[in-house]
């Protein structure tokens, strides 16, 4: 551990490795650094406070029971999206509440899927079309998955 280095100056990666060591001041950096885009990120996807706030307790226990193993590879925020991604995509596969995505053609209720899942967009019409775009691709890779 660097006494000397200031640990609020120090790069997430080395913050991680830090914390890898042992350091909880280095978690305590980089919890502050990423609290509210993680849980901004989450939050967008789920759309319920409670569920945000719970997903967001199991993304920061990963990084803790992971952090032994982290070895830097990518950005750490790229790691750590990744991981909130991942807790997200376990929370909708076990949520009680499935949406059918088994219609053949597109009707209102698709439509309505397709709304809900892309992001709200203050970018114009562009960015909602995009997004609605995307929403539907990540509809048909879902559908793709075996059962």
């Amino acid at each position: 551990m660097q006494a000397d280095a200031p640990l609020p100056d120090s790069t997430d990666e080395s913050l991680m490795l830090l914390y890898a060591d042992g350091d909880l001041s280095a978690f305590d950096v980089l919890y502050t650094r990423h609290e509210m885009a993680v849980w901004r990120f989450v939050f967008r996807s789920v759309r319920n406070q409670a569920v945000a706030d719970d997903l967001m307790q199991d993304v920061w226990f990963a990084v803790a029971r992971q952090a032994a193993g982290y070895v830097v590879t990518a950005k750490f925020k790229t790691w750590l999206f990744t991981i909130a991604h991942n807790r997200m995509v376990d929370h909708f596969r076990t949520a009680k509440n499935h949406t059918s995505l088994d219609t053949g053609d597109a009707t209102d209720e698709d439509t309505a899927l397709h709304e809900s899942i892309a992001a709200d967009s203050g970018f114009g019409p562009l960015r909602q079309l995009q997004s609605r775009e995307q929403a539907a691709a990540l509809i048909a890779a879902v559908e793709a998955l075996p059962a």
